[in-house]
């Protein structure tokens, strides 16, 4: 048997910022968080910690060790906290990720996306949309169609969405979200409101005839057009009444039924309260 198998895992955690959550331009960012080695006859512990944030310099955290020791083999957490004195990016999602080193030479990894805001409140919306699926496949060729809601997290500068899926049930397929959900909005007013979108999402579908299938495309409010030319859609900005169409076309990856077969995807529908009111004013 493997013996890294039967070591515990080393332990790094993000306290603060939340994952999605929002952190200011131009201020004061503290990211804290919990780092903790193994136990057993043998424990390690952590050496350093470095944070970076998106393009900026990367910074070395201060480690705190725990205030109590445990008589028992589990290894107790540190604590660690890193300072960007200025949050110096373009709005928009960031990646956020921190290393560990352990005196084991061992490096724990950990990432989440937090969103660069021009400050403001942040606003919970609910895009209620209908869904329509078109493949090329000649066994699920469609178009499949749902209703869905969908739970939106603008950032306070309204530049930033999260998207939270509901699991969606289409052509007699369950539909998850296994990554992305997170984009972009141009809120620009002049001389209209822009409106555009951008959100990249990977979605699975799973079928109990099929193996698992994967799409891995971005919703956008501009013009698509599949791999192999099967479909073409053209999205509607948003607009000031929350109104906005989202088209992704794209191509499956797995499954002996949606292997290599182009998919059309449209959302259409109202974001509820509207993200953008009126020109040059966010609600």
């Amino acid at each position: 048997m493997d013996s890294q198998a039967l070591k515990p895992p080393l332990t790094l955690i993000i306290g603060n910022p939340p994952q999605d959550g929002q952190i200011n331009i131009g201020e004061k960012l503290t990211v804290t968080g919990l780092v903790a080695g193994r136990g057993g006859a043998e424990p390690n512990q952590p050496q350093s910690v470095t944070v970076q944030l998106g393009g900026l310099p990367p910074v070395r955290a201060t480690l705190k060790p725990p205030r109590i020791r445990p008589r028992n083999t589990t290894a107790p957490p540190w604590t660690y906290t890193a300072v960007f004195e200025s949050v110096t990016l373009p709005p928009g999602p960031t990646t956020l990720s921190v290393d560990a080193l352990f005196d084991s030479n061992e490096h724990a990894f950990v990432e989440e996306t937090v969103l660069a805001s021009d400050g403001g409140t942040t606003l919970e919306s609910t895009f209620t949309a209908d869904v329509t699926l078109k493949t090329s496949s000649s066994e699920a060729a469609g178009p499949d169609h749902d209703t869905i809601s969908i739970g939106a997290l603008f950032s306070g500068d309204r530049r930033s969405v999260v998207f939270t899926f509901p699991q969606l049930s289409v052509g007699g397929a369950t539909v998850t979200l296994i990554a992305g959900g997170v984009g972009t909005v141009d809120v620009s007013t002049v001389p209209v409101v822009s409106g555009v979108m951008n959100i990249p999402v990977s979605l699975n579908f799973n079928q109990e005839i099929n193996q698992d299938s994967t799409l891995s495309v971005t919703l956008t409010t501009g013009a698509e057009q599949s791999p192999h030319g099967n479909f073409t859609d053209k999205g509607a900005p948003l607009d000031a009444l929350g109104n906005v169409k989202l088209v992704a076309d794209g191509s499956f990856v797995g499954g002996h039924i949606l292997d290599g077969s182009d998919a059309s995807l449209v959302i259409q529908g109202a974001f509820s309260p509207a993200p953008i009111q009126q020109p040059g004013r966010l609600p």
